[in-house]
């Protein structure tokens, strides 16, 4: 899998994005002013009435139009994999007398190469671009009655590790080596160098090609087969950039994603290794499936009924910080709620689990700046910090990177992208999109 787009992503845009938000909290976002701030509170010691509202006994009721609502919005959520099929046959083609008069010439070379000393295994390497298809297979120990006569003639008159004159063959040449012949038995090598078509004959073909796509376009594959004489194969549930064929070999459709569709018949493609056309006619596209909802129904049910008890919950919180019982700290009205105090906390001590440093930090700065209390949801529980006194304390250390940390965990998620908007607007930038 090629990553390099990723790479070029993360360096390009993320860490160039993420040294830019560094430097604006130090340089622009964190004052002085909110320093001594979030300095005091963090020096300071409160009592604190904790009020607790448990979410998940909270009654939240949730209507079938809710659930197909969350359905239709969220739908990237119950996507399945992507699948698709196709039907493909191969429209050989075979090497013209040039191709064949090249493939034996060259085997010529060959052959003088090994004569020379060359091994064969450099050979190889080195054919790679220019025979790729070339191949070096043993033999093995066979009987000599198994094999051609004529060939096991040639053999015995040669010795061990010379090689024989090229044969020419229907499909291709070959070249052979005596590794062992003894009374009933002989082993040999072969390096086979099959007749392929060249550059020049696949481009004098293409038009035959592209016109049999043509019809295949037209007609469909099971018509195509008929009268184009042709063998098609089928390739079902293939995920979109699959190498379904041959490793290696990259097929038409793969590398045009957006076009796979029922009936979608890419240009044809020459597949050297088979000496063939690949036509192909893509017959079922499930690129957008999703899950149907009958089946997760019950899933959005409860994903809702909890996003429900958190609204429920926060709603019955903020109404009662609205309410004549929260001077008093009466939580009678506050169903499920229960309360506790708490002496001395700070940041560095904390001593209930629904308390954590960065609610405490939120309560004490709203104390500070004489803001009214709010209710914060942490998991299920809405917690409720009644700040009843708050007062410095000299033995707590300010230390500075705790203080811009506990800056930074306090902006919301999005202030980057607010922070770009406002460069906008006070840039007077216009955006115009070309439709």
């Amino acid at each position: 899998e090629d990553l390099s787009p990723l790479v070029r992503q993360y360096r390009d845009y993320y860490v160039p994005v993420a040294k830019l938000k560094e430097a604006l909290i130090d340089d622009q976002l964190l004052s002085s002013s909110q320093k001594k701030l979030i300095a005091k509170a963090m020096s300071s010691r409160a009592d604190i009435d904790l009020i607790r509202l448990d979410a998940s006994k909270v009654d939240a009721a949730v209507r079938e139009e809710e659930i197909r609502l969350y359905y239709e919005g969220n739908k990237d959520n119950f996507k399945l994999e992507p699948r698709y099929s196709l039907a493909y046959a191969f429209m050989p083609l075979k090497a013209s007398e040039a191709d064949i008069a090249a493939t034996n010439s060259f085997a010529d070379s060959i052959y003088t190469k090994l004569t020379k000393g060359v091994p064969v295994d450099s050979l190889l390497v080195s054919m790679k671009s220019s025979a790729p298809l070339a191949t070096w297979k043993e033999s093995g120990f066979l009987k000599v009655d198994e094999i051609d006569p004529k060939l096991y003639s040639a053999f015995t008159l040669m010795k061990s590790g010379d090689y024989m004159p090229p044969v020419r063959q229907e499909n291709g040449v070959a070249i052979h080596r005596l590794d062992q012949l003894t009374k009933s038995l002989i082993s040999f090598s072969t390096l086979y160098l099959p007749y392929v078509p060249g550059k020049e004959t696949i481009a004098a073909d293409r038009p035959r090609a592209v016109q049999n796509a043509r019809l295949l376009r037209g007609v469909g594959y099971q018509t195509a087969a008929v009268e184009l004489d042709l063998d098609f194969d089928t390739k079902l549930d293939i995920k979109p950039g699959e190498r379904w064929l041959d490793a290696g070999f990259v097929t038409p459709e793969a590398e045009l994603p957006a076009n796979i569709q029922k009936g979608f018949v890419p240009e044809p493609v020459f597949n050297p290794a088979r000496s063939a056309w690949l036509l192909i006619e893509v017959t079922d596209s499930r690129l957008e499936r999703y899950m149907p909802l009958s089946e997760v129904r019950d899933r959005i049910y409860n994903e809702l009924v909890e996003q429900n008890r958190r609204q429920f919950a926060l709603k019955d919180a903020k109404d009662w910080l609205r309410s004549s019982d929260a001077a008093s700290g009466n939580i009678s009205s506050l169903p499920q709620a229960t309360k506790i105090s708490l002496s001395s906390q700070s940041l560095e001590r904390l001593d209930d689990p629904c308390l954590s440093s960065d609610i405490l930090l939120d309560a004490m700065l709203r104390q500070l700046r004489k803001e009214a209390p709010q209710p914060y949801l942490k998991g299920d529980i809405v917690v409720i910090p009644l700040i009843r006194s708050m007062k410095s304390d000299p033995g707590i250390k300010v230390d500075p990177g705790r203080l811009r940390e506990y800056f930074k965990s306090s902006l919301p998620g999005d202030w980057f992208n607010g922070w770009m908007e406002e460069q906008i607007r006070k840039a007077k930038v216009s955006i115009f999109i070309e439709l």
